[in-house]
């Protein structure tokens, strides 16, 4: 099935535009729960939700359980995979927002594509158009600029530091993205979303135990999880 350059811009602008109201989402949580809840809950919600799709889709086709494709040697990318996200990303992207503004995490979050298409020439041999270089360039003095032009506030207590772990994310999400295009060569969707469900588990659920329970909880702090559980997590 082949999907229209129209279609998959709009599916574009709709998962950016997702993304970008998860900068949001994750302010509205900080009222009521602390940076490590925030990260647990988005992929802790993701988690359920891929185990959801993964069982009901395997279900459909009369399958058993999900198998996967190990070959020697995989354990590096898929490890490496784990690492970048959702371990490094989800954790950069969250506490950044506890120091910055979602304004500024936003203009540093576009640059994430970018990042990636730079990586994909460098590791995969993919070649760069001029428009690309000149976006780059543009995306490198947005950037340069957001720390600049940040000032604290009692929405941004260290501008500069969350800044500094969103492009930190923005290496995790590249990272990621090289890895994936290794292994999905012989790993489907459904594969490398049961890894990611499985070690984002294991690495984030032992923070739970250590960090204190809310106690005053808001509906705009539990709306904030649930978007960036299953909104942004699922549609981006």
């Amino acid at each position: 099935m082949t999907v229209s350059k129209n279609v998959l811009m709009a599916l574009l602008i709709l998962s950016y535009a997702t993304w970008g109201g998860g900068m949001i989402a994750m302010k509205y949580a900080f009222e009521s729960f602390t940076a490590m809840q925030v990260v647990f809950a988005r992929g802790w919600g993701l988690d359920r939700l891929k185990e959801a799709i993964i069982g009901e889709i395997h279900r459909q086709r009369g399958r058993g359980t999900l198998t996967i494709p190990y070959q020697k040697g995989d354990w590096k990318y898929l490890l490496a995979m784990v690492l970048f996200e959702p371990c490094l990303f989800f954790l950069c992207e969250t506490f950044a927002m506890t120091y910055t503004t979602a304004s500024q995490g936003g203009v540093i979050a576009a640059c994430f594509p970018l990042c990636t298409a730079v990586a994909a020439w460098l590791f995969l041999g993919e070649k760069l158009t001029k428009k690309t270089i000149i976006a780059m360039l543009l995306a490198v003095a947005g950037v340069a600029g957001a720390p600049l032009a940040a000032e604290s506030s009692d929405q941004a207590s260290n501008p500069i530091l969350g800044n500094l772990l969103m492009v930190g994310a923005g290496l995790a999400a590249t990272g990621y993205a090289v890895c994936v295009r290794f292994i999905s060569r012989r790993y489907s969707f459904l594969s490398i979303s049961a890894i990611q469900a499985l070690g984002g588990t294991i690495v984030f659920l032992p923070f739970v135990f250590t960090t204190p329970m809310p106690v005053n909880v808001t509906m705009p702090a539990i709306g904030g999880l649930l978007y960036m559980g299953l909104g942004v997590g699922f549609l981006v």
